[in-house]
């Protein structure tokens, strides 16, 4: 279980997709160490949903490298046996500022990077500055993955991005950010969606509520990340059963259709936001320089020739939807789950593998997480013409208000 802690109320940008920044709350607040300290061993001992807490994420939605002491918390949370973890936009890292917060011991970092033009990395966070600030970011990125090397750290290093909220124009450049980041030797690449404007006014419970409490640097703890932060279920500083109290519990009754939700819950991005609507995948993407081509590549490639589907499960049905709205006929779905043979899929026969394909009149689309696996087992059967349903992002971005899609790189 993941918490938030938000050190400091600061943050250097001002970018498009950051729904916090809105608030315009900032007024150079920060926690003291003291009440870090405090906040670390009550946490350490509480059960959140009956899940112990394992990691402390220090940038509390805001800019954790505005904080003057993060390497000490990044270290206290170590001490306390936590994991340390941090998003950052990465502008103000320094080469000094790595080794410190390497050397405290910090576990995952993740970059707020969205776009690999500067193009588009100005539409959300660039402004007037968006050539200088993008190298400059790339510059830091690479210095930290090269410390972390020559320091033999374990250090997690992952970058996110996101599609364009309007009509996720930017799909091409989001798949040619998995070659993009591979190459410059990341660990992986979180690519999601902006939030969509919300709908309903009225509050209704998510199955991402709750998921992941913030606590402010007053201790006041919010149920979740949402963006509503007019709900408190109580104060770390000055109450040790902030997560199991009666507030707590009114919340989580609520959640459940047994109780009305605070107002504050309908300005939440996850608000009346059903569980088939959010998506989260986590892939193993096949080695850098694979094809990361889209929908419509795909099928001009298949126009005529024979479509298989690899991997028999809820992305080959999305698949065989799709394929069937571009008239692209599916002749079956390959899986090595032989208790599936001779089943069929929306009318498509499920089979085994098949070897010794020697032409070119065929086409497979990968539909499983392990893409680079299920290549290398493509090229054994022979098939010479693949693609990988996961890098559709326009396809996800139709279906799911709210995805998360991770590729891992290594």
């Amino acid at each position: 279980m993941t918490v938030v802690v938000r050190l400091t109320d600061v943050c250097n940008l001002k970018c498009r997709m950051c729904r916090f920044y809105a608030h315009e709350n900032s007024k150079g607040q920060q926690m003291s160490l003291e009440d870090f300290s405090i906040v670390l061993k009550k946490l350490k001992t509480t059960r959140i949903h009956g899940k112990k807490v394992d990691a402390i994420r220090l940038d509390g939605n805001r800019e954790g490298l505005c904080y003057p002491d993060l390497d000490k918390a990044i270290a206290m949370t170590k001490e306390a046996g936590l994991r340390a973890v941090l998003v950052t936009n990465g502008v103000l890292l320094t080469p000094q500022s790595t080794k410190r917060l390497l050397k405290a011991g910090l576990d995952a970092i993740n970059f707020s990077v969205t776009g690999i033009t500067p193009e588009t990395y100005s539409r959300f966070q660039g402004y007037s500055m968006s050539k200088e600030q993008f190298d400059r970011v790339c510059e830091n990125i690479t210095d930290f993955i090269s410390q972390k090397k020559s320091l033999c750290l374990a250090c997690s290093v992952s970058v996110s991005i996101l599609m364009d909220k309007i009509s996720g124009q930017n799909a091409d450049e989001v798949r040619n950010a998995l070659n993009f980041w591979s190459a410059m030797g990341c660990d992986s690449v979180l690519v999601g969606r902006e939030y969509p404007p919300r709908k309903s006014k009225r509050a209704v419970g998510s199955p991402a509520c709750a998921s992941m409490p913030i606590i402010n640097m007053d201790g006041n703890v919010y149920p979740c990340c949402g963006g509503s932060e007019d709900i408190v279920i109580g104060n770390l500083l000055h109450g040790d059963n902030v997560f199991n109290g009666d507030a707590a519990k009114q919340l989580y009754s609520a959640l459940k259709g047994k109780g009305l939700l605070p107002d504050g819950c309908s300005s939440c991005v996850f608000n009346d936001v059903p569980a088939r609507h959010i998506a989260n995948y986590v892939y193993q993407p096949a080695d850098v320089g694979f094809r990361t081509d889209g929908f419509e590549v795909f099928v001009k490639s298949a126009k005529g020739k024979k479509v298989f589907l690899f991997g028999c499960g809820e992305m080959a049905q999305a698949a065989i939807d799709d394929l069937r709205h571009a008239n692209i006929p599916v002749e079956g779905i390959i899986d090595n789950n032989f208790w599936l043979w001779g089943n069929k899929m929306k009318d498509v026969p499920v089979m085994g593998p098949i070897f010794d394909i020697k032409t070119d009149d065929n086409v497979l689309l990968i539909c499983t997480k392990n893409i680079r696996d299920a290549r290398a087992f493509a090229a054994e059967m022979g098939f010479r013409n693949t693609f990988a349903y996961g890098y559709f992002f326009e396809k996800t971005y139709e279906r799911h208000p709210i995805f998360s899609h991770s590729f891992e790189l290594k």
